[in-house]
């Protein structure tokens, strides 16, 4: 199980799901049916992001077939790095002071046409994937890598677990074999891929791991890191169920030796027949550990077209999209280099200025028609740039009213398992509203919201979220919706004030926050 943290005086939570939402209930004292706390007129939408020009550019020799995939943007040494792979098979690093401007280091690690005067850190089979870093590692393997290992195998491993693969007509004897079937006479093969693994005191020296890390069936994009909470690696992983790609998880204690993984993400009912997962680039939510994110490549078979949509879980193993319908990175329009394809790579760089970036790669051909297997045309925008996708932060979601909506937000507290949800739990010091610290320091509540014409925001505070049996919680004497100061406008981090009254603290612990909105969406909420 993934860690959580959880503070236990204050809530800063982001609106991608109905977590903090109170469900609310109906209640029959009054003889007619009488609704608290009840959610209604209320949706969630991702946010589609801004698309910067690129980035980085494929101008290296060792470039120029194209950048195939970022490998992740990490915050590191007072400067972010990252790793991308490029068409000709070879892991490189750029480095940035800003995470605006990029540079190619000379790394003098890698020879390339008779020089070291590149960015290559790694070059080969096996040697191009995701790296993170393992504080639980001896200082030569302090660098971890995971990619896919592919090729024509042997049906069978071998005594000791290990792929045999075929020799160098492997290839042409299998899409003779594919082509023929049952009049094909050579010896068979399977196509079959398998997590691969490598190590590196520095992140710029790799070894590769000779061994499959797991001997089953994988596919691109498998992104692992090591869970600091639980001591073990976890691994995102892609495979095929039913003739789709899906998203798997596993988790090991040690490195070399991964579990098959269990599906966490695949198609559903809810999504068209045509749907499958190609890339996740898993990322934790900036700031928090028990908030996960995935920027899912979602293929669509009958068009061949890949954008993103955004999934989200709380615990790394349960995972949803909370809103399929609309990509959170669409395809661009006709004629440019993100056209039909869309790969995003892990890590949500802030780049200090109130924006989130997303690196990715954009592709003007669509998937079965990719450069990888077919040149480009004279003139074709073919030229696998690196591109940001960008927020304003924590508007990845939010709740969005369309016209009037209402909802009252919870804080998250942790229960033990034997006791009822649906009860108060006993305050400290034996008072109501409960109140662990009558010495809190001020605070306010802080909302990141954004209102249309017309639209605005309200809210009232309540010492706690009513229960089954006694839902009817009246708001804190001052705090009330006629006491609030109406919100319009877009603000990342407004204060809420009632009048003159804005702190919040010393009123309860369990404080929950009522809404009522119309033609808004709130993105985030602090307290």
């Amino acid at each position: 199980m993934a860690s959580r943290t959880v503070d236990t005086q204050r809530t800063t939570g982001p609106l991608l799901d109905w977590f903090y939402v109170s469900a609310g209930y109906v209640t029959f004292r009054s003889g007619l049916a009488e609704q608290w706390d009840s959610p209604r007129g209320i949706e969630i939408e991702v946010q589609q992001a801004e698309k910067s020009d690129p980035i980085l550019a494929p101008d290296r020799p060792w470039e120029s077939d194209g950048i195939a995939s970022v490998k992740g943007i990490y915050r590191r040494n007072d400067r972010y790095e990252m790793y991308y792979s490029t068409i000709s098979g070879c892991q490189c690093l750029a480095v940035s002071e800003d995470g605006a401007t990029w540079t190619k280091p000379e790394l003098g690690v890698v020879k390339y046409d008779g020089s070291t005067r590149n960015n290559i850190v790694a070059r080969g089979p096996g040697l191009t994937g995701y790296v993170f870093e393992d504080p639980s590692a001896p200082p030569e393997e302090r660098f971890k890598m995971t990619t896919m290992r592919g090729g024509i195998y042997e049906p069978e491993l071998d005594a000791d677990g290990m792929p045999v693969e075929l020799g160098p007509t492997a290839f042409d004897d299998f899409e003779r074999q594919e082509e023929l079937r049952e009049g094909y006479t050579g010896k068979w093969g399977q196509m079959k891929g398998f997590l691969a693994g490598a190590v590196s005191p520095d992140g710029l020296r790799w070894t590769a791991i000779d061994r499959p890390l797991l001997a089953e069936f994988v596919d691109g994009d498998n992104i692992t890191h090591y869970d600091d909470a639980a001591g073990r690696y976890v691994g995102y992983l892609r495979f095929h169920t039913g003739e789709r790609r899906t998203i798997g998880r596993s988790e090991t204690a040690d490195f070399r030796r991964f579990n098959p993984e269990k599906v966490v993400l695949q198609a559903d009912p809810q999504d068209p027949p045509d749907t499958s997962f190609y890339g996740h680039a898993y990322t934790r939510y900036p700031g928090r550990d028990d908030l996960h994110l995935m920027f899912v490549s979602v293929y669509h078979h009958n068009t061949d077209n890949i954008d993103l949509q955004l999934a989200v879980s709380h615990d790394g193993e349960y995972w949803f999209r909370p809103d399929r319908h609309r990509p959170i990175v669409p395809n661009g329009p006709a004629g440019t280099d993100d056209s039909a394809q869309i790969h995003a790579g892990p890590g949500l760089a802030d780049l200090g200025d109130g924006r989130w970036a997303l690196a990715y790669v954009g592709s003007s051909r669509l998937h079965n028609n990719d450069i990888d297997w077919y040149p480009p045309e004279p003139g074709e925008p073919v030229a696998r740039a690196v591109r940001y996708a960008l927020w304003q932060r924590d508007r990845l979601a939010g709740i969005r009213a369309r016209d009037y909506g209402q909802l009252t937000l919870r804080q998250e507290r942790d229960r033990p398992p034997e006791n009822c949800p649906d009860a108060i739990e006993a305050p400290p010091r034996g008072v109501f509203p409960p109140l662990a610290d009558p010495d809190e320091a001020p605070r306010q509540l802080r909302l990141n919201y954004r209102t249309e014409p017309g639209g605005w925001i309200e809210a009232e505070l309540v010492p706690v979220v009513g229960t089954m049996t006694y839902p009817q919680v009246p708001p804190v004497n001052g705090y009330s919706f006629d006491d609030c100061d109406t919100l319009t406008g877009d603000h990342l981090d407004r204060v809420v004030t009632w009048g003159e009254r804005s702190n919040v603290a010393r009123l309860s612990d369990t404080l929950a926050v009522r809404i009522r909105m119309y033609r808004a969406t709130l993105f985030s909420w602090s307290l």
